[in-house]
């Protein structure tokens, strides 16, 4: 958790958008879940998504099952997060890792606890026709993480467009793993170039931004003003 804090504040710090962490399961019972909530509020998050797996969790991504808590000690968890936090309107999401049907009585259960909004992962519905289905049965507005190109069956894979998740009631939809998929490949691409031919020439791929669009990325600018402003110069 203060590894994950960590991070989240400097980002929080860094943007000018608000900020919604992944605050796993609440790295414990519902009073870890308490604690967890108090911290990333103070950090300066917006709001924060809750899982209802058994602690350790394990990745819906990558385990083929996973252990999910009693509904009514996940609904603890989720109660104990809304009475954390300070801000009324700091966003208490509830992911559930749940399948199908389940999922949605699930969803609809958090939402009674007073959850703001609900979340379900990718697989829970193997098609864009079932998660249009199921989506009539959830009573509140819902997000879709979306767990891209992994070889479960999904809704993900279908055509589908933002026009038809906005109308079914999805309110978020968020990407986790094209940003992390994305900045590993440049990373392996450039490592490997460097590893073979000891040198950067011939890089082409992947494209890279120049040192001029990195510094204003960084607000190197911003801090060059600061100090003429503040430290004396020679």
């Amino acid at each position: 958790m203060t590894e994950n804090l960590a991070v989240v504040r400097n980002i929080v710090q860094t943007v000018k958008v608000p900020v919604i962490a992944d605050l796993d399961t609440g790295y414990g019972n519902a009073l870890n879940v308490m604690r967890t909530v108090r911290e990333f509020e103070q950090a300066g998050c917006a709001g924060g998504h809750l899982e209802d797996q058994m602690v350790p969790k394990r990745c819906p991504a990558c385990a083929p099952t996973v252990a999910l808590l009693p509904v009514a000690e996940a609904v603890g968890k989720i109660k104990a997060a809304l009475d954390a936090r300070k801000d009324p309107d700091f966003l208490i999401i509830a992911r559930t890792d749940a399948l199908g049907q389940e999922a949605v009585d699930r969803a609809n259960a958090y939402l009674e606890a007073g959850a703001g909004l609900a979340m379900f992962i990718s697989k829970a519905f193997p098609t864009y026709k079932d998660l249009k289905s199921f989506s009539r049965q959830v009573n509140g507005p819902f997000a879709l993480g979306y767990f891209e190109t992994l070889s479960y069956p999904s809704w993900l894979k279908e055509d589908w467009t933002l026009d038809g998740l906005k109308s079914i009631g999805t309110k978020m939809l968020s990407y986790p793993l094209a940003p992390l998929f994305a900045a590993a490949q440049a990373v392996r691409g450039v490592a490997e170039h460097v590893a073979r031919h000891k040198t950067i020439q011939g890089l082409e791929s992947p494209p890279r931004m120049n040192h001029e669009r990195f510094a204003e990325l960084i607000g190197f600018q911003e801090m060059t003003e600061l100090q003429k402003k503040y430290m004396p110069v020679d």
